[in-house]
């Protein structure tokens, strides 16, 4: 059963409580603020009760604060609960403390408002340049798919496909989120890429700083939301790790330039991305597909690649009504004459 404040100090607490059940929810608490929670836990035994009662109590009122029409309700009341709740106390019984707890962390976890959703898509081929009211600028990849919504202060972007890169002009009070696959990627005033790698989202920075997270998780230990800096690329995994990768991120996002660089690449992957800016199908078998590719190759120009590889590995390109099959030489046969 859910214990109601009844004394000043206690007032207090779990006001706190409730202000960092807020927080800790909200798309804005960073690896610093994680870690002054653990320090605020630490301080009293009766702070870790507090809030365990809090997020309770929240949990308990989920199938509620969840349901459509009260988004909606809350939504439309937004400015009369931003001057109600500087007003109100902690000096309830216990349902009018849960009535002020369930408005004050709704009210503080409200989703921003957005303009529509648009969708915008690459074809084969092309790369595309999209310059964002606030100054930003979003390059995306060919064959690649974002989705943006704009909001007062903010951009909400998710990359369902393929690689964009972003360079986001420094605004104090915007916030500017890359979504991909279960990762939130968190501009802090940078220039970073976001792709996805075999259905894992990646994360590379050129200039500033980008905060990684899981989207999955509500809560995040200590440690699981990162800063990547200048020169850092990471793979977010699902368990909501980071793995950091190695590699010349200016070589990664080359493409921007019209270019692919690769090193120690295997065949198949190098078919994969030269395939985005090409209509014609390919395929390769496995053998080749398991040799190593190193170089520097135009993405408009397949011929160059078809020609280029041929000099690095002994392969056998066949070419039929745009259909191109690639694979491994096969050994010489020497028949065993030793009796």
């Amino acid at each position: 059963m859910f214990h109601s404040p009844t004394n000043a100090a206690e007032n207090a607490i779990a006001e706190q409580a409730s202000r960092w059940l807020a927080r800790l929810n909200s798309k804005d608490a960073g690896e610093e603020e994680r870690a002054a929670f653990a320090e605020w836990l630490a301080q009293s035994p009766q702070h870790r009760l507090e809030f365990d009662r809090v997020q309770a109590l929240w949990n308990d009122m989920e199938p509620l604060r969840n349901h459509p029409s009260v988004i909606a309700e809350l939504q439309a009341a937004r400015p009369a609960l931003r001057r109600v709740m500087f007003n109100l106390t902690m000096r309830f019984s216990f349902a009018g403390f849960a009535v002020v707890l369930l408005c004050w962390i709704a009210f503080q976890l409200l989703p921003p408002e957005f303009d529509a959703m648009r969708e915008i898509h690459t074809a084969r081929g092309e790369i595309k340049t999209i310059a964002l009211e606030d100054g930003s600028v979003i390059e995306m990849d060919a064959d690649s798919t974002i989705s943006l919504q704009t909001g007062a202060n903010s951009y909400r972007i998710r990359l369902k496909q393929g690689n964009a890169f972003f360079t986001v002009a420094h605004r104090p009070l915007r916030t500017f989120e890359v979504y991909v696959g279960h990762g939130i990627a968190r501009d802090i005033g940078t220039r970073f890429g976001v792709s996805i790698e075999g259905n894992i989202p990646v994360v590379g920075v050129l200039d500033g700083e980008v905060e990684v997270k899981n989207s999955r998780l509500a809560f995040l230990p200590i440690g699981q939301a990162k800063r990547l800096m200048a020169g850092q690329r990471a793979a977010l995994l699902e368990s909501g790790k980071i793995d950091f990768l190695s590699g010349d991120l200016d070589a990664q996002y080359a493409w921007r330039a019209g270019q692919l660089v690769f090193d120690r690449t295997s065949l198949a992957e190098a078919v994969q991305r030269i395939s985005r800016y090409h209509d014609a199908k390919i395929m390769v078998d496995a053998e080749a597909g398991a040799l190593q590719l190193s170089g520097t190759f135009k993405t408009n120009d397949l011929q160059a690649f078809l020609w280029g590889i041929r000099q690095i590995h002994p392969l056998v390109v066949n070419n039929s009504d745009g259909h191109i099959h690639i694979s491994a030489v096969p050994p010489l046969y020497i028949p065993n004459i030793a009796r």
